[in-house]
């Protein structure tokens, strides 16, 4: 299974973006290089994607900037320790994999059955399953 974690999921950034820009151009280029500086900071932050692939022994950890993989981490059901499933904000779920290394990838924002289907690999290889009382609720 694979999913894609936005970083933005609404179109609030495009429109700053857009504001910028207009005040750049506006005021003229050599007089607002901030709103330029601002522009190009908040296009690398919308140009930026997370994906989480979960296959049939590994989940693995993709992180691309104008969708060149720039990270890539990948961890397989040997090195997993335990899977904690917390609760994030209102209705939202998250997890923490604890490695055996001791690096913890934190996996949130993403789409629904997502944790679902990692609860499930954890389940399949028999992985230690922690869970929150608030995350039951949900």
């Amino acid at each position: 299974m694979s999913s894609r974690i936005s970083l933005f999921s609404s179109g609030i950034i495009p429109t700053i973006i857009f504001i910028f820009l207009f005040k750049a151009v506006q005021e003229g280029i050599g007089d607002s290089t901030g709103y330029l500086f601002a522009s190009f900071i908040l296009l690398l932050l919308f140009a930026w994607r997370s994906s989480l692939t979960i296959e049939e022994d590994t989940v693995t950890r993709h992180i691309s900037l104008l969708n060149k993989d720039i990270h890539q981490r990948r961890v397989s059901s040997e090195e997993i320790r335990e899977i904690k499933f917390r609760r994030a904000g209102w209705m939202r779920k998250r997890s923490i994999i604890v490695t055996s290394e001791g690096r913890n990838m934190h996996i949130g924002q993403a789409e629904d059955g997502v944790m679902e289907y990692l609860e499930s690999f954890a389940k399949r290889h028999e992985i230690p399953r922690d869970y929150a009382k608030e995350y039951k609720w949900l």
